[in-house]
Order: C-alpha cells, then structure tokens, then sequence
C-alpha cells in the first residue's frame, strides 16, 4: 500500500500524457490536413471541406475535454504532488483552450454558389 502512494505523482503524471500529447499533435494534423485538401472547386472538394468541417469540430470539441481534464488534474497535483507539475499542465490547458476556441471558431467552409460563380 505505501508504494502505491509513493509513486502517485507518477500515475497521475502518466495520465495526463495522452492529453497533452494529444494537445500538441492534434492541432499539427488538423493543419496537414487542411493543407492536403482537394481544391474547392471541385464537387470532391467540397466534400472533403465538408467532412473537414465537421470533423475539426469534433477536434475542438476534443481540445476542451483535454482543458477540463488537465485543469483538473493540476488541481490534484497541486494539492497532492508538485507546483511544477501543476504549472505544466494548467500551461497545456490553456493552450487547449486558445487552440479550442480557435479551432471552433475557424470556418475554412465553402459556398457552393460562390464557388460555381468563381469557377466560370
């Protein structure tokens, strides 16, 4: 049993890796992604905007999920472990939110009318 306690600030640690990862690789993909899309013009296009619209929305969505949960875990480690350790995850918490709200508040979509006008 004291063993447990003694490597605590370890599990926790471990914990919320996947999300600060996810944090920081997240938003790179998202980028390439949006990079590597087909031109609008296209009917393909448009449906790969499409699918890319929605699918950064769950991104962002993703994004706050990953602030609550680092949030809340530099509350534990603040309380139980290191200052340090808090720090770094309420640092990625707040990238999570900038990263968040941008991601939900970027709109890369197309009109379908623009585009067929822009095309002739």
């Amino acid at each position: 049993m004291r063993a447990v306690y003694k490597y605590e600030s370890t599990w926790l640690a471990g914990l919320l890796f996947p999300f600060k990862i996810y944090v920081v690789l997240a938003f790179v993909g998202v980028l390439i992604w949006h990079a590597l899309l087909p031109d609008e013009y296209s009917d393909a296009g448009l449906t790969a905007s499409r699918i890319f619209d929605t699918a950064k929305d769950f991104v962002a969505l993703a994004y706050f999920l990953s602030m609550a949960v680092l949030i809340g875990g530099g509350l534990i480690q603040i309380i139980r472990s290191s200052a340090r350790a808090a720090v770094w995850s309420f640092g990625f918490a707040l990238a999570a939110l900038i990263i968040g709200a941008w991601l939900s508040d970027w709109s890369p979509t197309y009109d379908i009318t623009i585009l067929k006008e822009a095309a002739r």
